[in-house]
C-alpha cells in the first residue's frame, strides 16, 4: 500500500495514510482508507468536549489544593519557628532574672568576726538543748544564754530539756546560710518539769 500525504477531510490537518483506520488528532475525525489511497470514507470520533473540561478543571483545583496546602504547611512551620523562637527568648529572660535574683539575695560569705548559720530556727525546734547549744558554739557564737521554761508535768507529749525556740539579736525565723554578729545575743529556749516544791503547794 502506497503512503501518500493526505487531508483531514474534516477539519482540512495534514495526516500521513499507510493505515486502513486512523483519527485525527486535532477533530478527531476516523479515517478508513482504501488499497488505492483513492476514497476516503470518514467518520467523526465523538469527543467530549464538557468531559475534558470537567478533567481540566479538576487538574487545576487539584493543583490548586496542593499549592494550598504547601502554603498552609510553609505558614506552620513558620509561626512555629516563631514560637519557638519566642520561647528561648523567654527562657532565655527567665534564667537570666533567677541568675540575678539568686545573685543579689544569696548572702556571702562570712566575716571574721560573723558566723553563718548551719541550721534554720526550725530545725532547733524539738532537739535537745545541750546538742544546739553545741553546736552554736562550734559555729562561733560567743554569747549563748540558756532559759528554762518549767512547764512540764508528765514529759510525756514535750520531751524534759527539749528546745522550744532558738532566737538570734530576737529573731527566731532565721534560716540556714544566714550572717550573723559572731557576739550576737543567742537565747536557747527549752522546756524542763516543774520543781517538786511547786508542784506540791498547788
Amino acid at each position: 500500500m502506497e503512503v501518500v500525504k493526505i487531508e483531514c477531510p474534516g477539519c482540512g490537518a495534514d495526516l500521513e495514510g499507510g493505515k486502513k483506520t486512523m483519527y485525527c488528532r486535532f477533530c478527531g475525525a476516523k479515517l478508513m482508507l482504501n488499497d488505492n489511497a483513492q476514497n476516503i470514507n470518514y467518520t467523526y470520533k465523538k469527543i467530549d468536549v464538557a468531559k475534558i473540561r470537567e478533567k481540566d478543571l479538576s487538574a487545576r483545583l487539584y493543583m490548586k489544593a496542593m499549592e494550598n496546602q504547601e502554603k498552609e504547611m510553609e505558614r506552620k512551620r513558620r509561626v512555629n519557628k516563631r514560637f519557638l523562637i519566642v520561647l528561648a527568648v523567654v527562657l532565655a529572660v527567665c534564667l537570666l532574672v533567677c541568675g540575678l535574683v539568686y545573685a543579689l539575695t544569696r548572702p556571702g560569705d562570712p566575716k571574721a568576726d560573723e558566723v553563718q548559720m548551719i541550721s534554720s530556727a526550725e530545725a532547733y525546734k524539738g532537739a535537745y538543748y545541750e546538742q544546739v547549744k553545741i553546736e552554736l558554739e562550734n559555729a562561733g557564737f560567743t554569747n549563748i544564754e540558756l532559759v528554762v521554761q518549767e512547764d512540764l508535768i508528765t514529759g510525756w507529749i514535750t520531751k524534759d530539756g527539749s528546745v522550744e525556740r532558738v532566737s538570734i539579736n530576737g529573731e527566731d525565723d532565721f534560716h540556714k546560710g544566714d550572717i550573723f554578729p559572731k557576739d550576737a545575743s543567742v537565747l536557747i529556749t527549752y522546756h524542763s518539769f516543774k520543781p517538786v516544791e511547786t508542784i506540791i503547794l498547788q
